[in-house]
């Protein structure tokens, strides 16, 4: 390609001589000529007034690079990941695939939310910038833009582990604090509410749903990702976060085995799953409008059915911590936290002074 003969064709660095931008068939190239030698290489901009300043950035960046390779590791060796829709899109074909499915659609929804256009990977300020950007425009709880910052965090640990770019745009400043979430549940009364609801409003499938989380306290992605092939006579195999597999026991709960005898009606339609659904956020506003219209005070989810079951295991059942985390999918440290919320300092005392009645008869 011929050198461009006219300013209106290029835009100079204003510092450095040796390089220039260019406009190649509408979009934006850099030409450096260091060492003897011409580097030529395409940007993710487009050939427009508004991207010079971005452009010349970018340039600059490069020239840095050549003249100062020991200085931070040359992403320009990799043609094929400069921009970060390129990024996303081979993190997702190398890694994110591997995931649970929930997992995928939390590190989608990440790129979503906080990535609205593409730049090249060396502009980390302004990738940083327009991530803070969104991260103060959405209007998410603190918690879940926290959580998916971090899935972004990964996403861009992955470029700096290959050499694309030289630091994470996701830093720890821009994490906003944890807050402590109130722990909202339902009680038995009004979960019988929602689910007379949904039978006289002709959702019988959905109130089975309801039932079958009230008496299993699986988390609602858990329960539409049940298939027909993981229920055994004497127990259910939950597929759970971070694509860790559990066991729930169905004897101790004969309420579960009628539930799923109900549900035989459904089998064949839903192509061998336990629920046809693949997604709830439909569901979950189902639940609000119940609960707006049974005229209950609450701010409510699935979460909090599941944690109607988990107080029922550790005041009725009087389970020790370490069933109540099997039977759940939690962690014996989260389920600790949960007990001392749960009973309390009268409560406990209670069980343990029960318990060692028994141990001394």
């Amino acid at each position: 390609m011929a050198r461009p003969r006219t300013r209106k064709q290029r835009w100079d660095h204003p510092l450095y001589n040796i390089g220039y931008c260019f406009n190649r068939d509408g979009v934006v190239h850099t030409n450096i000529s260091y060492d003897n030698k011409r580097y030529r290489q395409a940007t993710p901009l487009n050939w427009l007034p508004e991207n010079k300043k971005s452009a010349l950035k970018i340039l600059e960046e490069r020239i840095v690079s050549l003249m100062n390779p020991n200085d931070e590791k040359d992403v320009t060796n990799d043609n094929q990941v400069q921009s970060v829709f390129v990024l996303i899109k081979k993190f997702s074909e190398i890694h994110v695939k591997n995931l649970s499915k929930t997992a995928q659609r939390k590190y989608s929804y990440a790129c979503s939310t906080f990535i609205k256009k593409d730049f090249f990977l060396l502009q980390v300020d302004d990738i940083q910038d327009h991530i803070s950007h969104n991260k103060n425009r959405c209007h998410l709880h603190d918690n879940t833009k926290r959580k998916l910052l971090m899935n972004l965090k990964q996403l861009f640990d992955y470029a700096i582990s290959r050499g694309y770019m030289p630091r994470n745009p996701v830093i720890k400043e821009m994490l906003p604090k944890p807050v402590k979430s109130k722990n909202v549940v339902f009680t038995f009364n009004e979960v019988e509410k929602l689910i007379h609801y949904f039978q006289k409003t002709e959702k019988k499938e959905f109130s089975l749903l309801i039932r079958f989380i009230a008496n299993t306290g699986v988390r609602i992605a858990e329960a539409i990702s049940i298939k027909w092939k993981d229920i055994k006579d004497d127990m259910i195999l939950i597929h759970g976060k971070g694509n860790r597999e559990r066991q729930f026991p169905i004897k101790p709960f004969p309420e579960v085995a009628e539930i799923l005898t109900e549900l035989i009606e459904f089998k064949e339609i839903n192509n061998g799953k336990l629920f046809k659904w693949n997604s709830y956020a439909k569901l979950e506003k189902w639940i609000r409008d119940a609960i707006a219209e049974l005229e209950i005070n609450k701010d409510v989810n699935f979460h909090a059915i599941r944690k109607m079951f988990e107080n029922r295991l550790i005041n009725d059942e009087d389970l020790d911590s370490n069933i109540v985390a099997e039977i759940l999918g939690h962690s014996r440290r989260i389920q600790e936290q949960h007990y001392l919320e749960v009973l309390g300092a009268k409560r406990m005392e209670e069980i343990i002074m029960r318990r060692r009645n028994k141990k001394e008869k």
